[in-house]
């Protein structure tokens, strides 16, 4: 979550401030003394018009109504510092509980204005006016209370009139213009949007075209990895006709870059705190996040999460909001001395260049992102993990955006490079950017959070496949612990020689293999679902670091079974799933005893009462 207030946050707050500066103004015009205004103002019209309260000035009234607006304000303050608490616990901004704490938030901003202003109330005596006909008329006090609130209500009413007039005028000017201009005028939720989907559109088939021209040239090599090509051709020979300007030095084209470059990044590695094991590390991984940051994870989650590590570069943590998803990552960088970089994934994401920017010929830059500066620099410190976080990231199609990213996966990590643009070979490029492709280093991790709900998009068979996913599915339940643990410094050389120690130490065992593709032969033959040798290959890489961690791994085949293959049956609603389902569960009590796989029987049990 972004730590600045958003431009639709701060709009909201200043529109809040304009409408109590409108009600102090509309009150000065309605007041009968008329000290501020003469008898003739608009706001004394309007009220008159309305037959609203319209009293003389004294103390009490004004205070009463500047303890109103401040609260009002108060209020809008009050409500960002909301909206924003439940984005951070992954929990919707507009469910039942956020709008709960709304209105309390403005029942406890009016109750403390209408109460201050009614204890300066108790000391005021008023003032005495003479009317035309002589006689004598006490205004204010506590005895006049409902004709100070006739007034201050009647100011705020008739403000919030004017403030909607004055709204629809000038939305009503704002979209004349826009019409004229053929553009669609802007609303509040667009103002936080870099781009428009047309726009984007528009750059996509510029991008298309620019690819296609490359292609046919045979004297440019760089190959475009099967993706659309958001960069540029730079004058292969000079005078090709290829780009109407040349391009630029790597300073100017590549300015953050270049930045980097020079900051004399070295291989950063950091001080390993003492000599740790993998059950050490998950125990006090464990006690920390509870003690420290009171977050309370199941073992069996983190036992997923740390050999996971072992098994892919891609994680997906899944389940629904409030279940500490983000936390995660964020806090286990924090434990191992790191911090996480997070990318909030937006709706528009389409292609890898919503990630890693793109050539701008106009400006004759290319458009940098914070997401490939983090790649970047990573590059230069691969003694350091670096967690990078795609929150929220099925709001979009991961495998629109994310394609090469896993595609890459599956090279060996000396070819892991990602095309960001097409360079000459006589370029001058930045130093970890050889012909235009970045290097994906081996310490780089991605963390995908994704939400089971109608907002977002299937996550596919082709990136659960790549990925290791975690399900969290339960609220955490709170763990004591007898002492407080601190952070730690872990390199990413020392985890991975954990992980080297343990898969010399420990393995998959043949007989357990063989249970294992029997399950799978079972699976093809009953339930129609076959699945590639990826699993058996992420069971060699997780099991050893189970048994390292002293867990039992049949835990881990089970999650593996539940997440990639069970998953399969989620669409499948005919009645002859029941006989099959019912025969795995045979097959399971002979495989591993009645009380193993609860995960996967969990999962079965849910597709069993489906098909009654």
């Amino acid at each position: 979550m972004k730590k600045k207030l958003t431009s639709g946050e701060w709009l909201g707050i200043g529109l809040t401030i304009f409408y109590a500066i409108l009600t102090f103004i509309v009150a000065l015009g309605m007041d009968e003394s008329h000290t501020a205004m003469n008898k003739n103002n608009l706001f004394y019209g309007l009220a008159e018009l309305f037959n609203m309260p319209r009293l003389p000035s004294y103390a009490g009234l004004w205070i009463l109504l500047i303890f109103v607006l401040v609260f009002i304000i108060v209020f809008s303050i009050l409500v960002v510092v909301l909206r924003r608490y439940f984005i951070k616990r992954e929990e919707k901004t507009y469910s039942f509980k956020a709008i709960c704490f709304y209105i309390l938030a403005f029942a406890l901003s009016f109750g403390f204005g209408i109460g201050f202003g009614i204890l300066f109330q108790l000391g005021d005596k008023g003032i005495d006016v003479t009317l035309r006909d002589e006689t004598i008329v006490h205004y204010g006090g506590i005895e006049n209370l409902d004709d100070t609130f006739g007034f201050v209500f009647g100011a705020l009413l008739l403000a919030l009139i004017l403030y909607v007039l004055v709204g629809a005028f000038v939305w009503a000017i704002i979209g004349l213009i826009n019409y004229c201009l053929k553009r669609k005028p802007k609303s509040i939720n667009d103002l936080d949007e870099e781009e428009s989907e047309k726009e984007k559109e528009e750059k996509r088939k510029e991008e298309e075209e620019k690819a296609d021209l490359a292609n046919s040239f045979s004297d440019v090599n760089t190959p475009l990895n099967g993706a659309t090509n958001a960069g540029f051709i730079a004058g292969a020979a000079q005078g090709n006709g290829i780009l109407s300007k040349e391009l630029g030095p790597k300073e100017v084209v590549f300015k953050n870059l270049v930045a980097i470059d020079n900051q004399n990044l070295g291989f950063s590695s950091l001080s390993d705190s003492e000599d740790i094991s993998l059950k050490d590390l998950i125990n006090r991984l464990q006690g920390y996040l509870a003690t420290k940051e009171h977050l309370y994870y199941d073992k069996k989650e983190l036992a997923q999460f740390i050999a996971g590590l072992n098994a892919s570069k891609f994680i997906i943590l899944e389940g629904i909001s409030g279940t500490g998803k983000s936390s995660l990552p964020r806090y286990f960088a924090k434990f191992i001395g790191e911090e996480a970089y997070f990318e909030a994934i937006q709706v528009t994401y389409k292609e890898k260049t919503d990630l890693l920017g793109f050539y701008n010929e106009l400006t004759g830059k290319y458009n940098e992102t914070p997401f490939l500066e983090n790649l970047y620099r990573a590059s230069y410190e691969t003694g350091k993990m670096n967690l990078v976080v795609l929150d929220e990231m099925n709001i979009s199609r991961v495998e629109y955006y994310f394609a090469d990213f896993l595609s890459v996966m599956e090279f060996p990590e000396s070819e892991r490079r990602i095309s960001l643009t097409l360079l000459p070979d006589d370029y001058d490029a930045p130093e970890n950017l050889e012909k235009g492709e970045l290097i994906l280093t081996p310490n780089t991790y991605f963390i995908g959070t994704a939400n089971k709900d109608d907002s977002t998009f299937t996550i596919t068979d082709k990136v659960i496949d790549r990925a290791i996913v975690i399900d969290f599915e339960n609220t955490q339940k709170e763990l004591d612990f007898d002492e407080e643990f601190e952070p730690i410094s872990l390199s990413y050389e020392k985890l991975k020689s954990l992980f080297v120690d343990a898969e010399d130490a420990y393995k998959f065992k043949p007989s357990d293999r063989k249970k294992f593709l029997s399950l799978l032969d079972f699976m093809a033959s009953e339930l129609d679902i076959t699945i590639g040798n990826r699993i058996i290959r992420q069971l060699d890489k997780m099991v050893p670091i189970y048994l390292a961690m002293e867990i039992n791994y049949e835990e881990c085949v089970d999650n593996l079974f539940a997440s990639k293959i069970l998953r399969k049956l989620e669409s499948r609603y005919d009645s002859s799933l029941r006989s099959g389902l019912l025969k795995l569960n045979k097959l399971l009590d002979e495989l591993y005893g009645k009380e193993s796989f609860l995960t996967s029987r969990k999962i079965i049990n849910k597709y069993l009462r489906r098909s009654i």
